[in-house]
C-alpha cells in the first residue's frame, strides 16, 4: 500500500488505533524529532479551467510532524489541530521507510481498515442509489 493510501485509510477509519500504534512504535525505537507536531497553514491550489491558470482558493489549518531514525525520515500531515495523530502518522511512515519488523502487523491492520473503508463506501453508494431519480418513470 502506498503512503498516500495508507494515510487516507488511517485518517478516515483508524485514527485512534493509529495513535496507539504510534505510541507502541515510540516505545520500541528511539527516534529523533526533527519537527515536533505544530500547526501551520496550507495553501489550496486549484486550476481555473478556461485559461488553465493556477490560483490559490484559500488555506487550510494542518498539523505536521517530522521524525528521524538513522537515515530515514517519517512525515505526518493531518488536517486540523491533531498533534497526536500527526505524530502517530510520522511514526508509522518511519516504520515503513526504515523497514521495521512491525510493518507486517501494520500491513494486516491496514488491510482490515481498507476493507472497512470499502464496506463504508459501498453502503454509502447504496444509500445514494436509493434516492436517485429514475426519469423514465416520471413520464408515466
Amino acid at each position: 500500500m502506498r503512503r498516500r493510501q495508507r494515510t487516507q485509510v488511517i485518517i478516515d477509519h483508524g485514527s485512534q488505533a493509529a495513535i496507539t500504534w504510534g505510541q507502541r512504535l515510540a516505545q520500541d525505537y528511539s527516534v529523533e524529532t526533527i519537527v515536533a507536531p505544530r500547526l501551520g497553514l496550507l495553501m489550496i491550489k486549484q486550476r481555473e479551467t478556461a485559461k488553465q491558470t493556477l490560483f490559490y482558493s484559500g488555506e487550510i489549518l494542518m498539523t505536521e510532524c517530522k521524525l528521524r531514525y538513522q537515515n530515514w525520515v517519517g512525515l505526518g500531515l493531518v488536517k486540523g489541530d491533531q498533534a497526536e495523530l500527526a505524530h502517530a502518522l510520522a511514526m508509522i511512515d518511519l516504520a515503513y521507510q526504515a523497514g521495521w519488523p512491525q510493518v507486517t502487523e501494520l500491513d494486516a491492520w491496514l488491510a482490515e481498515l481498507a476493507k472497512e473503508q470499502e464496506r463504508y463506501l459501498n453502503d454509502l453508494s447504496q444509500r445514494y442509489a436509493k434516492t436517485k431519480v429514475d426519469f423514465s418513470t416520471m413520464n408515466q
